[in-house]
């Protein structure tokens, strides 16, 4: 049975999408999986496709976005904030 996503609601969409690519029972078996599991899973597609990022496909507000904050660090190089300091910041807002 296929599904029309336009006639269905939000998680049945979601579903939908999902089984284009995977089973039902390969979505609930990731679904299933502990935080910790799932987060390992999200970092190992993400190195996959980190090496794979020529292909990801980009909008034109995505390379508008990419000039503008280019252009930005350009005229003021020395406004950068470290990968430490930025670490603080995130736990500060904790």
């Amino acid at each position: 049975m296929q599904l029309d996503p336009d006639k269905q609601d939000s998680s049945a969409k979601k579903a939908w999408c999902y089984s284009r690519f995977m089973s039902q029972a390969d979505v609930a078996k990731i679904l299933a999986l502990s935080v910790e599991e799932r987060l390992h899973l999200m970092s190992l597609i993400w190195e996959s496709l980190n090496k794979e990022r020529a292909e990801i496909p980009m909008t034109d507000e995505e390379h508008e976005i990419i000039a503008e904050r280019l252009a930005e660090h350009e005229r003021d190089p020395d406004d950068v904030v470290t990968h430490e300091e930025m670490l603080a910041i995130v736990r500060r807002r904790r």
